[in-house]
């Protein structure tokens, strides 16, 4: 089975909404419901392109929540991944040293190594069970209001 390669997968996906004309990273000034950057189940926001990826599977899924977890993570908070649902990716890179001694000369050298790995996470809207500040709180969206420097702007 050959390997999955789930940097190609995400490369792939912004790609393809740039050639739709949709910016990942561009957001709208009037945003309903939770909005904002993709959070981890801690609440903590994702960072690097788990953003720009999650963000946009999250508009192409017209998910209101920014909250994202693994499975596993669902369960510990006593929530069930609903049947059918298919997680989306999360990846971490990380890299370490490592000392590694030259089997001929004896010399010890400083290796770095880098590693990739990816998470099946899955948004809060695909999961039940969850406590209730998990959820977004529907809002109607609220009015804009004109700034009152409107005229000085306009006339600039």
């Amino acid at each position: 089975k050959p390997r999955r390669d789930v940097a190609a997968e995400i490369t792939n996906l912004i790609i393809e909404k740039l050639e739709a004309g949709v910016l990942p990273w561009s957001r709208p000034w009037g945003l309903t419901g939770a909005g904002g950057r993709p959070l981890r189940h801690c609440g903590t926001p994702y960072t690097g392109i788990n953003n720009l990826y999650l963000w946009a599977i999250g508009d192409a899924c017209g998910y209101s929540a920014r909250t994202w977890m693994t499975y596993r993570q669902a369960e510990e908070l006593g929530g069930q991944v609903r049947r059918g649902e298919h997680g989306s990716h999360s990846v971490y890179f990380s890299s370490f040293s490592k000392t590694e001694t030259d089997r001929v000369t004896g010399e010890e050298a400083n290796k770095s190594v880098r590693f990739l790995r990816s998470y099946t996470v899955f948004n809060v809207d695909q999961i039940d069970g969850l406590p209730v500040y998990y959820y977004p709180v529907s809002a109607p969206p609220e009015p804009r209001i004109e700034s009152v420097h409107r005229a000085a702007i306009d006339g600039f």
